[in-house]
């Protein structure tokens, strides 16, 4: 058991000698039982009020667990403990607590309201409503009762509780916040906003106020806004979780990344076991592509609260981006069934089944979440993808443009724009908007080598090179020097081609297509033990390479060495008994 003890002095034990040892320790011993003798318990409720008061929790609970170890039955630190562990998020505690303190004779008023606030909290809706009868009739139990309706969305019966709770005691802030979600619910956001800051009004310390009113704002993109009615919460509760939590969130949803990790460890100091904390950890993962973490971090919330649909969705779209389609599938409709017509969810579906080549489906998903967004980009974007592998050009070429429109600053609704006209034939708006989609900020890298290629088809090779150099002046790589030397192979310059390619080896030595093209090289200039030994090099630094092996069989195979082709396809099974492609390959063979 921790407990806080006032300071005491030992003085050293200056002599060496085993009597003046023993003697000294005569009075020390003394001393160290004085130490020992915990405070009378009115002391330590003095000190757990003052650390309270400070905002610091975690001492006030070690010294209202001393007077509890000293008597079990002292009732106001019962009551304190379960209000310091609604405060800070420990609603399972809390409970415990304050029934304790009611069982041994608490005043109900001075229980109820916050035992009702911890059973909402953990979900338990229904034993609120068996817990707090409609007729005890006082304004508290009424508002209990109607924020438990409200959660089981009967919404005319907790309409009817706030109001008669708001007769029995106006002004009751509890009540005012009610009626101010059921506005919301009701979609009269106007309405919603009057009445929190009437509850702000009539409870200027209310977290639950201020936190629906920072939600509001951030729901209205005010993040300014949203950040100082969250730090406002700290200043009435310094150690409120959610508050910290919220501003986390707000802190990854602007990528203040640095911030937002410093808010989950106050978050995570101040209650180390909070769910919540695991899924802000698991959002600042995912932004920072650590997939593996965020799914373990929001699958450990999702093992406690497999309903909670935030960390649904966001396992669902980690699970999109690591490709595990099955698993995405299930997480995301199961959030649809809860939220249906969600846009992004279905945004998520929909490329898990494009990925899937599941292209009806996709576009069946797309046209009927257009009807409800319009204006919405990435439904356009996915939209005109979808359409794109129907061979639906000109409606895919629409879809794209509209998104352009729409966000013109983004490269890749460009890109797709291109691609579409390339597919009907409109080589020169095609260019146009592959230009344009080339000389955006976010991801030009692409467009640029689709222009390239449009280029090459119309054996436009200058502006070809042009393009590349213009890529390679903003950086060096492996592919950029391949793609060069592709344009030179095109011109006909095989010595350029060729030692372009080799610029890419030294800038990669295992870059496939660099090898690949000079294997070509080589095999027309009838020198195929060239491009074996480079090949051989590069399995050198990667032995288990499944691409390496594949292609060194490949070229046995064109120069009509098939036993040769049959022993690097054996030797790729071998070294990778995992790999299906090259165990088919190898049965193909």
């Amino acid at each position: 058991m921790e407990t806080v003890m006032p300071n005491c002095l030992f003085h050293a034990l200056s002599s060496t000698t085993p009597i003046r040892r023993a003697i000294t320790a005569l009075p020390l011993l003394l001393a160290l039982g004085a130490c020992s003798r915990p405070l009378p318990a009115d002391e330590l409720m003095a000190d757990a009020r003052r650390f309270r008061d400070q905002g610091d929790a975690k001492a006030a609970i070690i010294q209202l667990k001393n007077v509890v170890q000293q008597q079990p039955e002292h009732v106001p630190a019962r009551l304190m403990l379960g209000q310091i562990y609604l405060d800070t998020g420990d609603m399972a505690s809390a409970e415990k607590e304050l029934r304790r303190a009611r069982d041994l004779g608490a005043r109900a008023d001075a229980v109820q309201p916050a035992l009702g606030k911890s059973l909402l909290s953990q979900g338990q809706f229904q034993r609120v409503l068996d817990e707090f009868p409609e007729d005890q009739g006082n304004a508290e139990s009424l508002t209990l009762r109607a924020q438990a309706l409200l959660a089981l969305n009967r919404l005319d019966e907790a309409r009817s509780l706030f109001e008669r709770a708001l007769h029995v005691k106006p002004n009751f802030a509890d009540a005012t916040l009610g009626l101010a979600k059921l506005a919301l619910i009701g979609e009269k956001p106007d309405q919603a906003q009057q009445l929190v800051e009437l509850a702000i009004a009539q409870d200027p310390n209310s977290v639950e106020s201020l936190r629906l009113k920072g939600d509001l704002q951030r729901a209205d993109d005010d993040i300014a806004a949203a950040r100082k009615t969250y730090e406002r919460i700290l200043e009435v509760k310094p150690n409120n979780v959610q508050a910290h939590l919220d501003l986390a969130n707000l802190a990854i949803q602007e990528d203040r990344l640095d911030d937002a990790r410093q808010q989950i460890k106050l978050a995570r100091k101040a209650q180390p076991k909070n769910l919540m904390i695991s899924y802000s950890q698991a959002l600042l993962d995912f932004r920072e592509k650590r997939y593996k973490s965020a799914l373990e971090q929001v699958q450990q919330v999702l093992r406690a609260a497999p309903e909670h649909m935030p960390s649904v969705l966001l396992a669902g779209a980690v699970s999109v981006v690591t490709g595990s389609d099955t698993r995405a599938e299930q997480y995301l409709n199961q959030f649809l069934q809860e939220n249906p017509n969600h846009a992004y969810t279905t945004k998520l579906l929909a490329t898990v089944a494009l990925r899937g080549g599941k292209r009806d489906e996709a576009l069946k998903m797309m046209r009927t979440a257009l009807k409800g967004a319009p204006n919405d980009a990435d439904l356009l974007a996915l939209a005109g993808e979808a359409e794109m592998q129907a061979h639906n050009f000109a409606q895919s070429a629409n879809y794209f443009e509209k998104a352009s429109e729409l966000k013109p600053e983004r490269a890749e609704l460009r890109l797709g724009h291109g691609l579409s006209l390339l597919q009907m034939g409109h080589g020169a708006k095609a260019i146009t908007e592959l230009e344009r989609a080339a000389e955006g900020g976010s991801g030009p890298e692409r467009a640029s080598t689709l222009l390239v290629l449009s280029h090459l088809r119309d054996k436009q090779f200058d502006k070809a090179l042009s393009v590349v150099d213009a890529l390679l002046n903003q950086g060096d790589s492996a592919r950029l020097q391949n793609l060069r030397a592709g344009v030179l192979l095109g011109s006909g310059d095989l010595d350029g081609a060729r030692a372009g390619f080799a610029k890419a080896l030294a800038l990669d030595p295992m870059y496939l297509p660099a090898l690949d093209n000079l294997a070509n090289l080589d095999i027309v200039e009838k020198k195929p033990d060239d491009a074996r030994k480079r090949y051989e090099a590069a399995l050198a630094l990667d032995r288990k390479s499944v691409a390496l092996m594949t292609a060194l069989a490949r070229l046995q195979a064109r120069v009509g060495k098939p036993a040769d082709a049959t022993r690097w396809l054996e030797q790729a099974t071998r070294e990778n008994p995992n790999d299906k492609e090259s165990a088919q390959l190898l049965a193909d063979f």
